[in-house]
């Protein structure tokens, strides 16, 4: 809906209806948490986890603060893997490809956004089918 829409409006007053409603329940006393995806794209920052950085020397220090032995060494890995995933997420490419209705079979060319997997070469899907290649790579 960043681009407008016929939902827009509906949307909006369903955001702002579902913020009332969480603070309302936060102001009794109770621990509200959201979680989903609720489908919003203002701007590119919004749709990627690219434009958000990460400090693999954190993820270290949390390890440390953990004493849960699976979840520190859960965190370790990733604190590992980083330098390989970064990589990978920078040569990311946009690749064309197609998109079927199932009700009505007419196809669609869109794009995705994928890396490849720095030690075994297989091709990971970052992002779901978009419009353009500019939306596939943001």
């Amino acid at each position: 809906n960043g681009s407008g829409g016929k939902r827009l409006a509906y949307k909006l007053r369903w955001l702002t209806a579902l913020r009332r409603s969480m603070t309302a329940e936060r102001q009794k006393g109770k621990h509200v948490l959201l979680a989903g995806d609720l489908n919003c794209a203002v701007a590119p920052k919004d749709r990627c986890f690219l434009h958000r950085g990460l400090d693999a020397s954190q993820l270290q220090k949390a390890a440390q603060l953990v004493t849960d032995a699976k979840a520190k060494s859960m965190i370790a890995q990733a604190a590992e893997a980083w330098p390989a995933v970064r990589d990978a997420l920078r040569n990311r490419t946009v690749v064309a490809c197609s998109t079927a209705n199932s009700r009505t079979g007419e196809t669609f060319s869109k794009f995705r956004c994928r890396a490849i997997h720095t030690k075994t070469g297989d091709a990971v899907q970052l992002s779901p089918a978009e419009t353009s290649e500019s939306y596939a790579s943001s």
